[in-house]
């Protein structure tokens, strides 16, 4: 999920010339076999990547059988799904500082100053989004998970 959203930031930073902004965002002649092969990876990602991620997540025993776990059900709905799972294993990944972890997978991940700024902005999603969630469960008007409630992998999409 990690590596999906760091190679967006550098699709982003590959066509930022390729784009003009408007009313429509369009490809400038010379640029469109850019501007098609990202939306060609875009559904590569979507359908071969993406869709098998979430697919994964939602199968996963623990959470198939989480009416079974007494402390689940004392943690609440929230905590019984993959999602949450997931918006922890990328709080991780996208909060940490880069002193932290110093792995070679790290270094080949690492972020350049206009990576960083990206990287901040996926942060802003996931913020605005749990504030979003939070103040729907505080008004009880709030729908789970599993009945149809956007996952954090349909949000950063």
């Amino acid at each position: 999920v990690s590596d999906m959203l760091k190679d967006s930031v550098h699709w982003k930073k590959k066509l930022q010339r390729c784009l003009e902004n408007g009313t429509k965002i369009k490809c400038r002649n010379g640029c469109n076999s850019d501007c098609e092969c990202f939306l060609q990876w875009v559904e590569q990602k979507k359908e071969k990547e993406w869709k098998p991620i979430k697919e994964h997540f939602g199968n996963q025993e623990a959470f198939k059988n989480k009416e079974e776990n007494s402390a689940s059900q004392m943690l609440g709905e929230e905590m019984n799904s993959a999602d949450f799972v997931l918006d922890g294993v990328l709080k991780l990944e996208f909060y940490k500082d880069n002193s932290e972890n110093n792995s070679a997978q790290d270094k080949q991940n690492s972020l350049n100053a206009e990576e960083a700024e990206e990287l901040k902005r996926i942060r802003d999603i996931i913020e605005r989004e749990e504030n979003q969630d939070a103040a729907i469960a505080a008004g009880g008007s709030g729908i789970g998970g599993a009945n149809g409630k956007k996952t954090t992998i349909d949000k950063l999409l």
